[in-house]
C-alpha cells in the first residue's frame, strides 16, 4: 500500500508567493485530528492547524513547501521527514501555541521528526 499523495502544480521561486496554499486545514476546536502516511510536497504549507485543534501528525513526507504550521493547537508530531527540496521551514510554532506538552522540548520536536526545522515563534 503506498502513500496517499498531496501536491499542486510546480512552482517557481520563493513559495511565499504561490497561489496555492494549503494541504490540511483543521477547524477551530476540532479533535482527534490524525494525519498519518502521506507525501505533501509543492505547495504553500503542508497543513495549518487552527486554535485548539488537536491531534497526531505521524509518518509523513514533506517538501517544497512553507511546512506545518501550528497556531494554537496542540498536534503530537512523530516520525514525519523531509523530501530533497528543502521546506521554508519543517513546523512552525506560532506565538498562539502552548510552550507546554507536546512542544515542551524543542530539541525533541526535532530529533523525533528527522531533525526538523522549527520556528518557534512563541
Amino acid at each position: 500500500m503506498g502513500y496517499p499523495t498531496l501536491f499542486t502544480l510546480d512552482y517557481s521561486g520563493d513559495s511565499s508567493t504561490w497561489v496555492e496554499n494549503r494541504g490540511i486545514v483543521t477547524q477551530n476546536s476540532t479533535t482527534g485530528n490524525w494525519i498519518d502516511d502521506n507525501i505533501l510536497y509543492s505547495m504553500r504549507q503542508a497543513g495549518y492547524f487552527n486554535p485548539n485543534s488537536s491531534g497526531y501528525v505521524t509518518h509523513n513526507v514533506v517538501f517544497n513547501t512553507r511546512g506545518w504550521v501550528v497556531d494554537g493547537a496542540t498536534m503530537q508530531f512523530s516520525g514525519n521527514s523531509w523530501g530533497e527540496t528543502e521546506n521554508a521551514v519543517d513546523i512552525a510554532l506560532l506565538s498562539g501555541t502552548t510552550s507546554g506538552v507536546p512542544y515542551s522540548s524543542v530539541t525533541d520536536l526535532q530529533n523525533n521528526n528527522s531533525v526538523a526545522t522549527i520556528s518557534d515563534q512563541r
